[in-house]
């Protein structure tokens, strides 16, 4: 038999709810939100050259085509771990909790990884130009500097 909720019943449940805690997500739980988070983690070491149509990563004293995806993927993997840390949040409510846990879960496969990856490369702050790189053909990076060919300083 289906039990009927009285006035008393429907006020405790609300009260309830009211008592949840409820706070705001760091980003939204899709692909374009996971997206974000992986700029926000790795972006102001990575760009994508839409003309290269390649990822590039800055090692400290230049930027370096990335010829193969499994440093991206290692990036990705700690963007999606970041979502279960993100569940440790105290602010959140267990539903909400539960709801991070979800979309980390399926967020894990390849083909989500990709999407991340590919939304990623969309973003304004992570294009840059390949024009904007060797724009002084004169300039060559060394280990300990750079020497001015024309100069030879």
């Amino acid at each position: 038999m289906e039990e009927v909720k009285t006035d008393e019943t429907l006020n405790s449940d609300v009260q309830t709810d009211e008592n949840e805690k409820t706070a705001e997500f760091t980003h939204p739980l899709h692909d374009i939100g996971n997206a974000e988070r992986f700029v926000q983690r790795h972006g102001e070491n990575l760009k994508f050259s839409p003309e290269l149509k390649a990822w590039l990563i800055n090692t400290d004293d230049h930027w370096e085509i990335q010829q193969t995806k499994a440093l991206l993927y290692q990036l990705g993997k700690e963007t999606i771990h970041s979502i279960y840390n993100e569940a440790k949040r105290e602010d959140l409510s267990s539903g909400q909790k539960q709801d991070l846990i979800k979309h980390a879960n399926s967020s894990s496969s390849k083909s989500r990884i990709n999407a991340m990856l590919d939304l990623a490369s969309m973003e304004p702050i992570i294009q840059i130009n390949a024009n904007l790189f060797n724009k002084n053909l004169w300039l060559l990076n060394c280990a300990n500097g750079t020497l001015n060919l024309e100069t030879k300083c």
